[in-house]
């Protein structure tokens, strides 16, 4: 794959990296790579389920694939007074893991959480040669531009167990099985003879 060595996923909150990444750190663990994922808080700021052990779940499910390193905080939300704060922790996990590529979701996501992440991890690595990929999520906007595809089939089986296990998610539509099939599902790619796909924009590649 043309990825790193050392890759760390970011999310705004716990279930993110599982549905919209899960499948590509499945693969790269495969291909030897370390995998450290950082959730930056226990949910958003309106959502009843925030901080129902939901850091805690998610830990449990990135160890299926198994990750190397989880680092999760436990803030409920992201508003802009916590901008510095935040591009300070994330530029001291990237640093302390000497990471090379990023899987972030992307500055025009609609979820506002999303979007001020992916501005947070842009900031922290301004000073350094890391790849990004904006991974499609839940809340991608209709314009995403999807020009890297993961074939995931094999690891679907396990992604729809780790999503399964997030139980305080369990009562959302989106986490229904069939709905997870249609979000990993393709025209392009299924006419390519690809089952299950993960999506990505390429933000910067470093080779």
């Amino acid at each position: 794959m043309l990825l790193g060595n050392r890759v760390l996923a970011i999310s705004s909150h716990p279930d993110d990296i599982e549905y919209g990444c899960f499948g590509t750190l499945c693969k790269l663990k495969k291909s030897n790579a370390d995998i450290i994922c950082y959730v930056a808080t226990n949910g958003g700021k309106n959502d009843p389920t925030s901080g129902l052990d939901r850091i805690k779940e998610s830990r449990t499910a990135l160890n299926l694939i198994p990750i190397d390193h989880f680092e999760g905080r436990e803030r409920i939300g992201l508003c802009s007074t916590d901008y510095a704060g935040v591009v300070a922790d994330l530029e001291m996990v990237i640093g302390a893991y000497d990471i090379d590529t990023v899987l972030v979701p992307g500055n025009n996501d609609t979820h506002q959480d999303h979007r001020l992440i992916c501005d947070l991890t842009m900031s922290a690595i301004r000073r350094r040669k890391i790849s990004v990929l904006f991974y499609s999520t839940l809340s991608s906007c209709l314009d995403f531009n999807a020009n890297f595809f993961v074939d995931i089939t094999v690891w679907f089986e396990l992604k729809k167990k780790a999503l399964n296990g997030m139980t305080s998610q369990n009562h959302k539509s989106w986490m229904e099985d069939h709905y997870l099939q249609l979000f990993n599902s393709d025209n392009y790619t299924a006419l390519l003879g690809i089952k299950y796909v993960e999506k990505f924009e390429v933000r910067q590649i470093f080779v």
